[in-house]
């Protein structure tokens, strides 16, 4: 897709966005529009339960990659994450301060009141508070919307990957009976697909579905591993701020905001469950998918903890990894396994930040 028109849609988006949080006629101007929310809305929590009255400070990853966090030349924070934070400020009455952190680990450590990002595996710290996203390897191919592939369908085809991630690895050891064509980048994968050079690209769901946009003709085709949920995260000693997120994050999802924000960002690409994995695929998940992390020397683990995460409800605040059912397949397993190592580290490593990602309007 044209730049200009990329814009033009982002832009669109995040207006109708901002109309829907201010609930009020079209505003002369955005800060206009914040003003008016942050005048009509009552805070919901105030100190001690956050650290700073009026001011809700969110935790973004910087390494959570495309689409979820992106960083322009002039040092902006963009992106789902980004959009998300300044939502759920706004629910609740309170202006957003972005708090950056390279991981969950250095985020605990900064005066921050919610993280985002954040999955099960973080939840000895955290109670992970509902989702707003999932993540896995997707799969990306010259097709209609919502025509998921199968297996057949990719035996004989070419597959690309972004050399060195762990999308590489796994393609590779899945024994698709696919040609595996590596590119430097995801942008050069996805030019290849566009052109008809290659069938297929296989990189994050989220990363595949923001690069949609730019490339026409190419659309989510699956998804090769089971999905991770993504929430955000409280400290679970603060249990009024815990209900405050979740009560608010529950009614950004209800009203239509979030839907809205997920669009902008991704697409059309739906809600990842076991609904979108490309049937018949079964994944070594100790083969060769972990060698291409080692060889990459990708940071993914950090935030895992190198912990294969399941993808159950994280409302609950548990923040226990999933137990398969007693009849749940060894392929399906697998496929949970292998999803782990595809949160978060693989995203940044591949994308080059091409125009468009530098200048989108945010609602911060």
């Amino acid at each position: 897709m044209k730049l200009w028109a990329r814009l033009s849609m982002l832009c669109v988006s995040a207006l109708a966005c901002l109309l829907l949080l201010a609930g009020c006629s079209a505003p002369g101007s955005v800060e206009e529009a914040r003003s008016s929310r942050q005048g009509q809305a009552a805070p919901v929590v105030e100190a001690p339960t956050i650290h700073q009255d009026g001011v809700l400070k969110v935790a973004i990853l910087t390494n959570a990659g495309t689409p979820e966090v992106m960083q322009d030349a002039q040092g902006t924070y963009w992106g789902l994450d980004v959009d998300v934070a300044s939502a759920l400020a706004q629910q609740l009455g309170l202006a957003v301060e972005l708090v950056p952190a390279d991981s969950v680990k250095a985020a605990l450590t900064t005066d921050a009141d919610v993280m985002l990002g954040v999955t099960s595996a973080d939840a000895d710290t955290l109670t992970v508070v509902s989702s707003y996203m999932e993540e896995a390897c997707g799969l990306f191919g010259r097709r209609q919307e919502g025509d998921i592939a199968s297996v057949d369908e990719l035996a004989g085809s070419t597959i690309g990957v972004v050399s060195g991630t762990e999308a590489e690895g796994l393609v590779a050891g899945a024994g698709l009976g696919a040609t595996v064509t590596s590119y430097p980048d995801i942008d050069a994968a996805f030019e290849a697909l566009a052109e008809g050079a290659i069938d297929y690209v296989a990189c994050p769901a989220t990363e595949g579905a923001y690069l949609t946009f730019e490339y026409a003709g190419t659309a989510f085709a699956g998804t090769l591993t089971m999905p991770v949920t993504v929430g955000a995260g409280v400290l679970s000693s603060n249990a009024q701020l815990i209900e405050a997120v979740q009560n608010a994050l529950d009614s950004i999802s209800s009203n239509g905001v979030l839907a809205i924000l997920r669009s902008r960002w991704m697409g059309d690409l739906p809600h990842l469950s076991d609904a979108t994995l490309v049937e018949g695929v079964v994944l070594d998940s100790q083969g060769p998918a972990d060698e291409a992390a080692a060889e990459a020397g990708l940071e993914g683990s950090e935030v895992q903890g190198g912990t294969p995460v399941g993808a159950g409800d994280l409302t609950s605040g548990e923040g226990q990894e999933a137990a398969p059912e007693a009849d749940e397949s060894q392929e399906t397993q697998d496929r949970s396994e292998s999803s782990a190592s595809m949160v978060r580290g693989d995203l940044s490593s591949s994308y080059n930040l091409k125009a468009g990602a530098n200048a989108v309007t945010a609602l911060t």
